[in-house]
């Protein structure tokens, strides 16, 4: 762990997987001007030069795509969603894998949270020198062995046996998930590969359920459950 007092950033490295996060206090980002975010095509440009020059742009992220969000420093402790960019302190670009050459043809690779990359990158604007303009960075990428010569196709489950799994909550990852569930809507079913923070040695199959998700109290968000889509005769515990 490496402290920035100046700055109030914190380098965390972990001399296992060479995975890292750097992070910038709330309180200091709270002094910068509102506004100072960069646009969406901006932010993705600075991030993605900034990975090339760590030669850390790889893993099939250089062929994946990228989301943003704009967020600022609130009252509490953790960045909150900022409704326009004239009210963001920074944007954040996630980034996400791809798999090319592999498959005709070429399905998403989701980590748990198919909002949040495994590579995160928060940039404003104005600061220098230049590189205090990255105020945040979550570095999760590991290979995974994906060429053709270990690419193989494996039999699919029923969709309802695995939606009957999710029900009982095997196995998932929810996005938005609340203790008073009531109902779920799903709207849609489609196939993905699962990317895990920790090291795996294969892509796994997943179905991926999405809809919209009510409480008891008339609250709606949105949901997202997957569940392993290979056949229960080619997997094991």
């Amino acid at each position: 762990t490496f402290q920035d007092s100046t700055d109030q950033r914190t380098l965390t490295v972990d001399v296992t997987t060479q995975n890292f996060t750097l992070t910038t206090s709330i309180s200091r980002i709270s002094t910068l001007s509102k506004g100072v975010a960069p646009s969406e095509p901006e932010a993705i440009k600075s991030a993605q030069q900034l990975l090339s020059q760590l030669g850390l742009h790889k893993f099939g992220f250089e062929t994946g795509n990228q989301t943003t969000l704009f967020l600022a420093a609130g009252i509490g402790p953790q960045l909150e969603t900022a409704g326009s960019i004239s009210e963001a302190h920074l944007t954040e670009v996630s980034f996400f894998r791809s798999l090319t050459e592999i498959a005709e043809q070429n399905f998403p690779i989701l980590p748990v949270n198919p909002k949040k990359g495994l590579i995160q990158i928060q940039v404003t604007t104005g600061l220098r020198p230049e590189i205090n303009n990255t105020l945040g960075i979550i570095y999760n990428a590991q290979e995974t062995e994906t060429n053709k010569e270990t690419f193989e196709s494996y039999p699919l489950r029923d969709v309802m046996e695995a939606w009957e799994e999710v029900k009982a909550k095997q196995g998932t990852a929810y996005v938005g998930t609340v203790e008073d569930l009531q109902t779920v809507q799903i709207t849609s079913v489609s196939l993905a590969y699962f990317d895990d923070a920790a090291h795996q040695d294969y892509l796994q199959p997943i179905y991926v359920f999405s809809g919209v998700a009510k409480t008891k109290n008339g609250g709606e968000f949105e949901f997202v459950a997957y569940r392993s889509a290979v056949s229960k005769d080619w997997t094991k515990e």
